[in-house]
């Protein structure tokens, strides 16, 4: 992320506001609000169904856990200011008091029971009925199958920025990505005539 940040050719301001619009995706609209990032906030977001992101946070309360935080023994510029309770505390307060650390980590462990594992499937090559995009710059990229045939890591962007339809601002490699996610879907769906 450092090297893309760097990559702006203005001032320090001009560089970090296009490279949070880009990652944010908001290339073809004029953003000139400020983002509140405060607790209050972020917990208002997840408590209202915002395109979806309730259920998916939920998901995270209740299945996936796969927490973003900065608690490391490496030197971090935000030091432990996100922890695993940060993200604990956010489910409890967004749904109910029912979301305990043990409850979130004894729900995860049911999913990995269940579906099994990324290295599982990249092991077994397991996923011919699958096909994994996955952006370059997106942390979740680290549980996601990485090498296969039907894996493509998308160079220059982030999280589900492949979610959406073909678009000339978009990189070729992106549009290429697209299109070879199109093909295979129109392949796997296709049935077999009797």
């Amino acid at each position: 992320m450092c090297k893309k940040l760097l990559s702006h050719q203005s001032n320090d301001t001009e560089a970090l506001t296009t490279f949070l619009s880009d990652m944010f995706w908001l290339r073809d609209t004029k953003y000139d609000a400020c983002i509140d990032l405060s607790y209050e906030s972020t917990k208002n977001f997840f408590a209202q169904d915002n395109y979806g992101m309730r259920q998916w946070y939920y998901q995270t309360c209740s299945e996936f856990g796969w927490y973003t935080t900065t608690a490391t023994r490496y030197h971090h510029p935000f030091a432990s200011q996100v922890s695993l309770g940060f993200f604990q505390q956010l489910c409890r307060d967004v749904y109910n008091n029912s979301f305990t650390s043990d409850t979130i980590s004894s729900s995860i462990n049911q999913t990995n029971a269940y579906f099994g594992n990324t290295i599982n499937w990249a092991l077994a090559n397991n996923y011919e009925t699958t096909f994994f995009t996955h952006g370059q710059l997106d942390p979740w990229r680290a549980v996601g199958v990485q090498n296969g045939s039907n894996v493509i890591v998308i160079p220059g962007y982030s999280h589900c920025a492949d979610l959406g339809s073909i678009n000339l601002n978009d990189s070729v490699e992106m549009n290429v990505t697209k299109l070879k996610v199109a093909h295979f879907l129109n392949r796997a769906l296709r049935t077999p005539e009797n």
